[in-house]
């Protein structure tokens, strides 16, 4: 009697135990599946984020504001005391000291500052008007002979302002002579000139059309174009799309021009299609299934 009460003592507490494990191993599944809800969440509130084009705010108008008062030429007259400075310095001073002086007086120093953003301008507008522009050409022969080198070349050449003010904001005075440095922002520099001149004119999309045709190669979802399209980095996937079409009616072209040129080629595959119909069915036309592997082309 005493060891068939024993064993159904045993029998209840191994029952419980493996309750409590069910229990708790299902407490962890339940702990680890809010988890990952709890991580979708917050990578979505992120996306969220950057996919808010939102409505015009106070950051938007005071852009609006400040672009409105730096490129607006104020008129102002300098006091007498500012003009004996200046007269002394002009005639004792180095260039060091009177552009300190200059940039001491507010007034000087903004109409100069204007007189910066008017050249970034006008070089600007002599980038867009250029039909051989580097950013303009985006045939098939210019996005396989993209270089980013091509493009920050062009824009130390016509917008020598805009680069030194990118430089100043991005290298350290420590960082100058190493040129590890300017090496690894290349890129940054290239794609930050290409976001901008596209902004300013749609046809310059050399630089996105190239990222437009990495992402495709990578297989990427349509919403990555989504949401890097509206900040600059590349074309939607319609535009993509044409681009792909695009390069492939070029390759056709070169393939028929090296065919003519008594050049060969060869193509490689890894599967053979039929199209089956319904005459293959029939008795006596049933030829296509007893074809062997061996006799393939």
């Amino acid at each position: 009697m005493s060891d068939s009460t024993s064993s159904e003592t045993i029998s209840k507490d191994a029952m419980n135990t493996v309750i409590e494990q069910s229990t708790s191993s299902l407490d962890k599944a339940c702990q680890t599946e809010c988890q990952i809800l709890y991580n979708m969440k917050r990578k979505q509130c992120v996306c969220d984020q950057l996919d808010r084009n939102g409505v015009p705010d106070g950051t938007v108008s005071s852009l609006m504001n400040r672009a409105a008062n730096s490129m607006k030429q104020s008129v102002y007259f300098l006091q007498k005391e500012e003009i004996r400075a200046i007269e002394t310095l002009l005639n004792t001073g180095t260039v060091s000291d009177i552009a300190n002086k200059i940039f001491n007086v507010r007034h000087l120093k903004d109409f100069l500052w204007f007189l910066f953003l008017e050249e970034v301008e006008r070089n600007a507008q002599c980038v867009c008007k250029n039909k051989s522009n580097y950013l303009r050409r985006t045939d098939y022969d210019s996005l396989v002979n993209f270089d980013w080198c091509y493009i920050v070349d062009e824009m130390l050449l016509k917008q020598p302002l805009l680069t030194d003010i990118l430089l100043a904001a991005c290298t350290e005075p420590k960082k100058l002579g190493k040129t590890v440095h300017f090496d690894k922002i290349m890129k940054e520099l290239g794609l930050i000139y290409g976001i901008l001149m596209k902004r300013r004119l749609i046809t310059l999309s050399r630089v996105q059309r190239v990222i437009a045709m990495s992402l495709a190669n990578e297989k990427v979802n349509v919403k990555v174009y989504d949401r890097l399209q509206p900040l600059g980095v590349t074309v939607s996937h319609s535009i993509m799309l044409k681009v792909q079409k695009q390069v492939s009616s070029d390759i056709q072209k070169t393939l028929t021009t090296a065919v003519k040129e008594g050049k060969t080629f060869r193509l490689i595959g890894d599967n053979v299609n039929f199209m089956v119909g319904v005459s293959h069915e029939r008795k006596d036309n049933n030829h296509i299934w007893n074809i062997g592997l061996d006799q393939l082309p």
